[in-house]
């Protein structure tokens, strides 16, 4: 099968906007596609659901999105620019939504982004871990708790106290460091059973002053295996397009 741009960029695929691709910080934000008029090369996709301003966009911009490969899933992306922001664009179900419409140009080439999207927890998409710093295990919900998860890491946030004012060995973490950690993601809405990653991470950086009681360590995944990678996408991905869709009303 050819992956032609018509075929790999349609309604309803999911995509990432993605700033600075081939910088060291490449950052990016979930969507969702509208409408293509590819005669004329242009795409509409969804508003992200932190919104982009026109003066805020960087000037190396991509839509990606996965495709099958004959050895797994891979990101492709074209290269484009927004050319409109609509606050009152007009959907089939005559909905009114945020969107933008990007040029694009032709060629799509492979792309990786594993420092992308961080989703925020809810309550019907949860990770739970069990962490194993210096010997000792401790677990979420108890001796930590998880900010965010991306495909490049998670953010933790560590209590200074716990057991009654018992002071919270955790604190002790410091950047640099190695620490196990194995991670369950759970979709509360889907009959599909969690699925389990185990990883090791590094501690990339230490914010003492996240709040009075609690302090933020941002880690970084190290080594993790592709099959793992690819469920932690796909439980990512969907979470993106189910916000997405339900705040689109599509």
């Amino acid at each position: 099968m050819t992956h032609t741009i018509e075929k790999i960029f349609a309604p309803s695929v999911g995509v990432e906007i993605v700033f600075n691709l081939s910088s060291l910080n490449p950052s990016s934000m979930p969507s969702i596609i509208y409408d293509v008029d590819h005669a004329r090369q242009r795409i509409v996709i969804a508003q992200s659901l932190i919104p982009i301003k026109p003066n805020t966009v960087s000037k190396e911009v991509h839509l990606t999105t996965l495709i099958k490969g004959k050895s797994g899933n891979k990101r492709v992306g074209i290269k484009c620019k927004p050319i409109k922001f609509d606050n009152s664009y007009k959907l089939s179900s005559n909905n009114t939504v945020g969107a933008i419409t990007f040029e694009y140009e032709p060629g799509v080439v492979d792309t990786n982004i594993r420092a992308g999207y961080r989703l925020p927890l809810s309550k019907k998409h949860k990770v739970g871990a069990k962490l194993n710093y210096k010997g000792v295990n401790y677990y979420s919900a108890k001796d930590f708790s998880i900010l965010d998860i991306s495909l490049s890491g998670i953010g933790i946030v560590i209590p200074r106290t716990i057991d009654k004012g018992k002071r919270n060995p955790l604190n002790s973490i410091k950047r640099g460091e190695h620490a196990k950690i194995g991670i369950i993601l759970t979709d509360e809405e889907s009959a599909e059973p969690s699925i389990t990653i185990p990883s090791i991470i590094q501690i990339a950086r230490i914010n003492n002053n996240h709040t009075e009681t609690k302090i933020l360590a941002g880690t970084k995944f190290v080594g993790l295996k592709p099959t793992m990678e690819e469920d932690l996408n796909k439980f990512i991905h969907k979470a993106q397009m189910e916000d997405l869709k339900r705040l689109s009303g599509i």
